[in-house]
């Protein structure tokens, strides 16, 4: 298992983009997707500074199941829970994919 780094190692400054005079502040909303492997797509607006815990409870509840049966991944990283969107430098419309975590298995030699 990795070690994740403490959340002000990760917190990065607000992002500006020039080119589309777009400034991202802390309180900015965001929309995120949250896609599964099945194609079942759902959408979610929230500040880029909530923790992404509420996206992933959300979701767990639109589809009856318990948050600990999914795993979340954003840029092939796995996502966690207490960090933020502004933490991973996730703008608006990207993409988190989600499947099932699967725990187990017996390995044959």
């Amino acid at each position: 298992m990795s070690t994740i780094a403490s959340s002000s190692q990760l917190s990065p400054p607000p992002k500006v983009k020039t080119d589309a005079v777009e400034v991202v502040s802390h309180s900015d909303s965001i929309t995120l997707k949250v896609l599964s492997t099945t194609g079942h797509e759902k959408t979610f607006k929230l500040k880029s500074n909530t923790s992404l815990r509420k996206v992933f409870h959300a979701y767990a509840q639109t589809t009856g199941k318990d948050i600990d049966t999914f795993k979340f991944i954003y840029e092939g990283q796995r996502l966690n829970p207490q960090y933020t969107p502004e933490m991973y430098s996730m703008e608006n419309e990207d993409t988190i994919d989600v499947m099932l975590e699967q725990i187990g298995g017996k390995t044959e030699i």
